[in-house]
């Protein structure tokens, strides 16, 4: 028996030697003795069990090697989101170098854009069936535009007395490229024969019978020119394109008699 005590006493003599002359390397790459492993052994073995379900006490700085967290939401600056909860389907994006904007889901079927008025991700609405998504170059907006028709034939009316201004002409049911007109005023033979207009770029055939019988006179500043009367007209260019028609900017020349135009129009995609 004292022998079989004997060799106990000095087997832990042995162990606490050899213990003590183990390096243990901290991950900052200092050399811990057996001392510094051991209170660091301690403060997690008090901190944590073998099972989840134990927290930090955030009381020191010592790594968190076990458990849930159970804290206050993490701000963005320290690598959190700073955001308790989501829905599904909810995205994050940046707006500065530590913050995050939650952006919610929509309706499906929405496209996601930058979009060029507020210069973040944002949410385009669904399409109607059988539209396409339509780019318009650097810092606009995409758009939705009809993918079936390439062209739409209209007509709209003029007041030959009416005042010079914008108007507004829609139904076309997609945004055009060219629009090409042609008519005049009814049983006068002067009137609009032919005119074709771009934003930029337009020219229009007139019949010149009010000056000179059986002369014609090219426009190059304008899109469309009606005359019922010699000298005065009502003359027009595109204004713009928009998503259903154009805008047209009339110009009231002189004082045409009364009478009304009646215009017919090729809208091309």
């Amino acid at each position: 028996m004292r022998k079989i005590l004997l060799g106990f006493i000095l087997s832990l003599f042995l162990f606490n030697s050899v213990f003590a002359a183990i390096p243990f390397v901290f991950t900052n790459g200092t050399v811990a003795d057996a001392t510094e492993v051991n209170s660091n052994f301690n403060y997690f073995e008090n901190k944590f069990s073998t099972t989840s379900g134990h927290d930090h006490d955030g009381s020191d700085s010592k790594a968190v090697l076990k458990g849930e967290w159970q804290g206050t939401i993490i701000d963005e600056a320290y690598g959190g989101t700073g955001k308790s909860s989501y829905a599904s389907g909810d995205l994050l994006y940046a707006t500065a170098d530590t913050g995050l904007v939650k952006l919610s889901r929509v309706m499906r079927g929405s496209v996601l854009i930058d979009s060029a008025a507020t210069s973040t991700p944002n949410w385009l609405s669904p399409g109607t069936n059988g539209y396409v998504l339509q780019t318009h170059g650097n810092n606009q907006d995409p758009t939705w535009e009809n993918a079936t028709p390439t062209f739409y034939i209209g007509s709209f009316t003029r007041d030959m007395t009416a005042s010079s201004g914008n108007v507004t002409y829609t139904g076309v049911g997609f945004t055009p490229k060219l629009v090409i007109f042609a008519g005049g005023v009814n049983n006068l033979a002067g009137h609009n024969l032919f005119g074709a207009g771009l934003t930029t770029t337009r020219f229009a055939v007139n019949d010149g019978n009010f000056d000179t019988a059986g002369s014609y006179a090219v426009a190059t500043t304008q899109a469309l020119q009606v005359t019922n009367a010699t000298g005065p007209s009502q003359a027009a260019v595109i204004a713009s394109f928009n998503t259903d028609g154009f805008i047209l900017t009339w110009t009231k020349n002189g004082t045409p008699s009364s009478g009304t135009a009646t215009i017919g129009y090729v809208a091309f995609k």
